[in-house]
């Protein structure tokens, strides 16, 4: 998603792999790059011109939502795609973390309480409990494992 400039943009999309040749999605991945974002007026068209660029996505992937932490305009950015997709087009997030502890993805409790109550309105929650295929893959390559 762009904010101005793709160094700006604290979501960006990562290339289409083929999950199914059925369906159109796109996976966004938090951008490493950083830079000024330009005024407010110009931000909103920007993020509202990339919202509805997204939407040509039946599907986008959010992978490891609670993963780092973002800054207010990440947050502001990340809200107003699920505002936007909710009811619209299909919206797939990933965690490592229950909602109980979604306080630190977005910035105030008031924020998350309405993003997760769109996130689980028409959802199908899917919980695993298991050890990570990346933890499984380490210790049988003998590589070294956290935790």
């Amino acid at each position: 998603m762009s904010c101005c400039s793709s160094a700006a943009s604290p979501w960006t999309p990562s290339a289409p792999s083929p999950i199914s040749r059925s369906i159109k999605y796109r996976v966004l991945t938090r951008a490493r790059g950083r830079g000024e974002c330009c005024g407010a007026h110009e931000h909103q068209y920007a993020l509202a011109k990339a919202l509805t660029k997204l939407d040509r996505y039946a599907l986008l992937v959010i992978d490891d939502i609670g993963y780092v932490r973002k800054d207010e305009a990440e947050i502001s950015v990340l809200f107003e795609l699920v505002m936007h997709r909710y009811e619209r087009k299909s919206l797939l997030v990933t965690s490592n973390q229950p909602f109980s502890e979604w306080e630190h993805v977005f910035s105030t409790s008031a924020m998350t309480v309405a993003a997760v109550d769109r996130l689980v309105d028409h959802s199908t929650i899917i919980q695993i409990n298991g050890e990570s295929y990346r933890r499984k893959r380490a210790r049988r390559t003998g590589r070294p494992v956290a935790g």
